[in-house]
């Protein structure tokens, strides 16, 4: 679903990160013990609400090169088994899908065809970053 936030990060978003770079800098530079861990909201672990089942498999072009494996942040694909993802870890990032050279993982067109569906509307407007320090 690359059609949502086409072009970013912008010179809005660069500029929203060195004033957050800064903010971060001038918190280090002061007094320690006035520091508080920042109030993030959001599940931890994150895991996605509802779940659309969106969870990739490899199909027969896969090569076992493992990068899908590395590149996991949920730590879903098995190092061991290659072609298995575990659904209950697997967040639905896709980076599986767009870091492989054989273009071997894949989804289910149909749900992916569902859940563009269910968060068009949600996704079609620019959103504002959200930096916490």
């Amino acid at each position: 679903m690359h059609q949502y936030a086409a072009g970013r990060p912008d010179e809005q978003d660069k500029g929203d990160l060195q004033d957050f770079a800064k903010k971060i800098l001038e918190k280090m530079s002061g007094d320690p013990s006035g520091m508080s861990d920042p109030q993030i909201p959001g599940n931890r672990p994150y895991k996605k609400a509802g779940g659309a089942g969106l969870v990739p498999k490899a199909g027969h072009k896969c090569t076992s090169c493992g990068l899908c494996a590395e590149s996991c942040p949920a730590q879903a694909i098995s190092k061991e088994n290659l072609r298995e993802t575990d659904s209950k870890k697997c967040i639905s990032c896709m980076r599986c899908v767009s870091i492989c050279p054989q273009s071997a993982r894949k989804v289910n067109s149909a749900m992916v065809a569902a859940a563009a569906i269910a968060i068009k509307k949600a996704c079609s407007d620019r959103k504002n970053n959200e930096l916490f320090c």
